[in-house]
């Protein structure tokens, strides 16, 4: 299973979406990851998650957001599939 998300340059003060896409996501019935990114640069506002994503905002873990970390913890009895492309998380800075 892949999370994929756009590349690109930001301008500073500018208001930024990151949603992230799955690929693969076959037969999945957990997954942990950890997103970092630079504090010093980027202001964390919020996350979402996407209708019909396996995720809830209860599997998203923001207790070090102010130091530049964000946990996802997801599991269930039954691996699910997920249709490639759909965006199942986004951020905003």
């Amino acid at each position: 299973m892949l999370l994929l998300a756009n590349d690109r340059l930001l301008n500073a003060g500018e208001e930024v979406t990151v949603s992230f896409r799955v690929l693969n996501f076959k037969d999945i019935a957990a997954m942990q990851f950890v997103l970092g990114f630079d504090f010093t640069r980027l202001e964390f506002q919020g996350v979402k998650t996407s209708p019909g994503s396996p995720l809830n905002e209860d599997h998203i873990g923001l207790f070090n957001v102010a130091e530049g970390e964000i946990r996802t913890v997801w599991s269930v009895a039954q691996g699910l599939d997920v249709t490639d492309g759909k965006v199942i998380v986004s951020i905003k800075f």
